[in-house]
């Protein structure tokens, strides 16, 4: 009751900055624990299947209206992965070719052959259904020659086109990459939708953190040697060796 503080009076100047010293841990804490959360965090939701997303993006092409309505926008950018050329010049190409009306395929198959090499496929079997899908869409002598970091390909006398690439891993994505290439091989499908959905993976988000991709690697690369060598043993020689 009779209590007196004779201490000296914190300014506000001192409180504001106390104030704001809090503020700054309290976010940084913020972002470590956001940091942490991203690096640890796995998507358990339903995969949408390739012929859903077919279907949905053929629904909203046909309320846009227009042979190009969905590409137009997209013509002027750059193929990815590494290569300038843009969808626009590829078409070009072809605009006084026997086969202009075929553009949109011949960039549906570039797409999908640099994509599926990005993100793990073989050489070999790239190959293989690369050629189904180009059966499919009715694109003549196609001439394809898949390599490690580069890539060719032909069709029917026209332009050359040499593809830049890097074998990556990334099966979340070749696994959706793969069941596209198959769809469109047994079916009609139109390029414009196809490449709607192919973009689409490839912009699509990680279905995990960093951290968990990178665990996965190293338990593939310990399997490999487990295959390679027969026991566990070589597996703990060879992680102490490195």
């Amino acid at each position: 009751a009779f209590r007196v503080d004779w201490g000296p009076r914190t300014s506000v100047e001192n409180l504001l900055e106390d104030a704001g010293w809090i503020l700054d841990e309290q976010q940084s804490a913020l972002r470590r624990w956001t940091a942490v959360r991203e690096a640890f965090r796995v998507d358990w939701g339903p995969r949408t299947s390739v012929e859903k997303l077919l279907e949905d993006e053929g629904r909203a092409l046909d309320e846009q209206h227009g042979a190009l309505r969905r590409r137009e926008p997209r013509l002027d950018q750059a193929l990815g992965f590494g290569n300038t050329v843009t969808e626009r010049e590829i078409l070009q190409m072809y605009a006084s070719t026997a086969f202009k009306e075929k553009g949109l395929c011949v960039i549906l198959v570039l797409k999908l052959a640099v994509a599926m090499l990005e993100y793990g496929q073989n050489t070999v079997d790239a190959e293989l259904m690369l050629l189904k899908v180009i059966h499919s869409l009715g694109l003549p002598h196609p001439h394809l020659n898949l390599g490690a970091r580069s890539l060719q390909m032909s069709f029917g006398g026209g332009p050359v086109h040499l593809m830049n690439c890097k074998m990556g891993l990334l099966v979340d994505k070749l696994l959706d990459i793969s069941a596209l290439c198959r769809h469109i091989a047994e079916n009609k499908v139109d390029p414009a939708d196809a490449l709607c959905v192919l973009d689409g993976i490839i912009q699509r988000p990680l279905p995990f953190g960093w951290l968990v991709h990178l665990f996965n690697l190293e338990c593939v690369s310990l399997w490999a040697v487990l295959a390679a060598f027969g026991t566990g043993q070589d597996i703990w020689q060879i992680m102490a060796g490195a």
